[in-house]
């Protein structure tokens, strides 16, 4: 059940969060964060 629920992908990161396709909001918060993400790489 953990494997379904928890992003997996994140955990070497150490960030604990929900699947993004476990809810469409999330997907949106998630896609929103990447691009964030992204603009902080490019920035340093």
């Amino acid at each position: 059940m953990i494997e379904t629920t928890i992003d997996l992908n994140r955990i070497g990161n150490h960030e604990y969060v929900i699947k993004p396709g476990y809810d469409k909001d999330l997907a949106e918060c998630r896609k929103k964060q990447d691009e964030l993400e992204s603009k902080m790489h490019d920035d340093l």
